[in-house]
């Protein structure tokens, strides 16, 4: 079987509460905090809708288990916007976006970061030149 027919794996609220072994109130809050419907709420509408009170979420933010499994699952909805954030930067780029496609080239490998150098040029002749004419006489 190619990797390409390998069955895709979801991580899911249950998948980390198993991981990490949450207490039914810690999946309820992990479902929940995780949901970005109620990104906006505040702890006590959080509470409201995971069914638990507010000591219950305090003691599971205090909790590794839980800690890790929001990680997790926080990691996994940002790795889920990836592809779509490439596709937008290298469209962005065949625009003509020059930092679109500088970043693009430099993720996949192909470039490597550049600095960016000012130089300032006057008419003064440097040490160098100095002791070079110094040198010559």
């Amino acid at each position: 079987m190619s990797k390409f027919e390998e069955k895709k794996r979801t991580v899911t609220v249950d998948l980390l509460t198993d991981k990490w072994q949450l207490s039914p109130a810690g999946a309820a809050l992990l479902d929940v905090m995780l949901d970005p419907a109620y990104r906006f709420k505040n702890i006590s509408e959080k509470c409201d809708i995971a069914g638990i009170s507010r000591d219950s979420y305090y003691r599971l933010q205090a909790q590794e288990g839980f800690k890790n499994a929001l990680v997790d699952g926080s990691k996994a909805i940002l790795v889920s916007y990836a592809p779509g954030c490439a596709h937008s930067m290298g469209e962005a780029g065949l625009r003509g976006d020059f930092q679109s496609a500088k970043e693009i080239l430099k993720q996949s490998g192909v470039a490597d970061d550049v600095i960016d150098l000012n130089v300032h040029q006057d008419n003064k002749p440097s040490l160098k030149d100095i002791l070079r004419r110094k040198a010559q006489k």
